[in-house]
């Protein structure tokens, strides 16, 4: 079993993330680190330092003859991967560093409950018998329940948002990305033979 571990950055967030791959995937990377140099040593080893950028990576495909449509396929698959989660590790660092002083829940939170992607903890009618509302009693307001009923699932709802990745968290928020999200990229640091 091959791996291939890439390091994605946004903004301040890095992370390393591992990807199985194939044989001739493996061998393609090992011969574009090597192309210019003779590793005998480094052949026999099962650890391989590549240390290849996203536009290393352009340009070496684009320089090479006759790749296969597998590991095309592999490397479109990675390649989008580990772009989506640098852009989500940019837009985090972004979230962290200049948080939003202005959000949108009254708006996506109806949205979100009808969709199914938000459910409160309780209805409204198990709400008011859980906090003993009496629907019969002369002074009891509706209105004023309803009230109640929304504040606690719109705290329900902001504890939620906090849960979500950074992108759909950016949504809510009302957050449109045309600026300025952070530097985001992805290298290719190593890669392991196993087996």
């Amino acid at each position: 079993m091959n791996k291939l571990y890439v390091e994605i950055s946004g903004g301040y967030n890095d992370e390393s993330r591992e990807y199985e791959i194939s044989d001739e995937l493996a061998e393609l990377l090992k011969q574009w680190v090597h192309c210019d140099e003779q590793v005998d040593d480094e052949k026999a080893s099962n650890e391989i330092e590549l240390d290849l950028s996203s536009e290393d990576l352009d340009n070496l495909i684009s320089n090479s003859d006759g790749i296969s449509q597998q590991v095309d396929r592999e490397l479109s698959s990675i390649f989008g991967d580990a772009e989506s989660e640098a852009y989500e590790l940019a837009v985090a660092s972004f979230l962290e560093t200049d948080p939003p002083t202005e959000f949108f829940f009254e708006e996506t939170m109806p949205e979100d409950i009808k969709a199914g992607l938000f459910t409160p903890s309780v209805s409204f009618e198990q709400y008011l018998e859980k906090e003993d509302w009496d629907t019969s009693d002369e002074d009891y307001d509706e209105e004023y329940a309803r009230e109640d009923y929304n504040d606690m699932i719109f705290d329900e709802y902001q504890e939620w948002v906090e849960t979500l990745k950074p992108t759909d968290r950016a949504d809510r928020y009302g957050l449109e990305f045309d600026a300025p999200i952070p530097e985001h990229y992805y290298t290719f640091e190593k890669l392991v033979i196993e087996g």
